[in-house]
């Protein structure tokens, strides 16, 4: 308790110097100034306070990211309902919200634990080849789904394979590999398409309105897929190197394995009704642009998962007893946390502050090899990216 309090003073302590530094020179371009100001330095100094309290987990990183919104309002950068509206009011909680409820439901029907046992039956017992195979699968489903949905829909198989090998949290190797992994797949399919990311798209409008060049659809894939094939096994590799499974395969055997796929049986009323809701979001996700021509109008990815899971409680598609059944699979704190970090990091941009720190840090990079120039963008854009705000 004290440790953490002395953290937290710490925290504190930093925040307050940052803040009352003095005010640094503006940065020039050309004759225009580029300046930092009060409010964009008050809203780094309270990312800064947030970050060494979430490194240090003083405090749950929930309460740390409703503290931050609470300080963000006490130094007046901005009123607090605006604050509310950008965090909880960003459609991507509702988009987490709808995933997160669609892998509650995988898990609760057992269509999680069919799916995990077929790709047992598959891969086999080894642990690195599991490990392996979620990398591959995440890589491949999210070069057309969105990278948050792929990890929702991996992470109960995840979950039950670590539950049923006798994994204790925070202390498994392997846990930690088929995690990371879950998430590292997911990310990297992401990048093979235009349609992986939300982010894609934007880039290729930056490219056609500012470097006048049409990058089309197939001229991305021809560089991302290869790229993203490339990194699954150079990201597994890593995994096994960072976390070496603590056993060379699971605790149970194929034919257990074939046993226990056999003794599910057909289908339940359950999972077919799962299987339906999780056929249509995928297929609303994957042809949205189809879907757009068809009917006139774009269906966001964030309806598309509010509505998906609103259907797992209606009838004819039942799969949640109750309500009180579906929030206890759904990580609040979660979207508590996500709904701080998008305020802060919109308000980083609109106080100028991203602005501020982009300029001081690439302002030579114009200068570099062009392959340092492209390493250097990149490793700033995902600094901030992990640190400060979502894609």
């Amino acid at each position: 308790m004290l440790k953490r309090a002395m953290i937290f003073m710490a925290a504190v302590a930093v925040m307050m110097i940052i803040y009352y530094l003095p005010t640094p020179q503006p940065w020039m371009k050309g004759t225009e100034q580029i300046p930092l100001t009060m409010n964009a330095k008050a809203v780094m100094a309270v990312l800064v306070f947030a970050v060494i309290l979430w490194v240090t987990e003083a405090i749950p990183f929930a309460v740390t990211a409703l503290l931050l919104m609470v300080i963000l309002h006490i130094m007046g950068v901005e009123n607090f309902k605006k604050l509310a509206q950008l965090g909880f009011g960003n459609s991507v909680i509702l988009f987490l919200m709808g995933a997160m409820g669609l892998s509650a439901a995988m898990t609760a029907s057992g269509l999680a634990k069919r799916a995990m046992l077929i790709m047992l039956s598959k891969v086999g017992r080894r642990t690195d080849l599991i490990v392996l195979a979620f990398i591959t699968i995440g890589t491949v489903v999210s070069m057309w789904v969105t990278d948050m949905a792929v990890a929702a829909m991996l992470l109960p198989l995840g979950m039950t394979i670590l539950k049923d090998s006798g994994c204790k949290p925070l202390q498994s190797n392997f846990g930690r590999a088929l995690m990371i992994g879950i998430v590292w797949g997911a990310l990297i399919g992401g990048t093979a398409t235009p349609a992986g990311c939300g982010p894609n798209i934007l880039a290729m409008e930056y490219v056609r309105k500012l470097a006048k060049m049409d990058v089309t659809f197939g001229q991305w894939m021809a560089v991302g897929v290869p790229g993203a094939m490339a990194m699954v096994p150079l990201g597994w590799f890593l995994l096994m190197k960072m976390f070496p499974p603590e056993f060379r395969e699971i605790p149970t055997t194929l034919e257990k394995i074939k046993a226990d796929l056999a003794a599910l049986g057909r289908l339940t009323a359950k999972e077919i009704r799962t299987l339906i809701v999780f056929t249509l979001m995928v297929t609303f996700w994957l042809g949205g642009p189809f879907i757009e021509k068809f009917v006139g109008f774009k269906i966001p990815e964030d309806y598309v998962a509010l509505t998906g899971f609103t259907l797992l409680f209606l009838p004819g598609l039942r799969v949640f007893d109750s309500w009180k059944e579906a929030q206890q699979s759904i990580d609040w704190g979660g979207l508590v946390l996500i709904a701080g970090g998008i305020a802060a990091g919109m308000l980083l941009a609109s106080t100028g502050g991203a602005r501020w720190v982009a300029w001081g840090l690439l302002s030579d990079v114009g200068s570099f090899h062009p392959l340092l120039k492209v390493l250097a963008v990149v490793t700033l854009v995902e600094a901030l990216k992990i640190f400060f705000s979502s894609n």
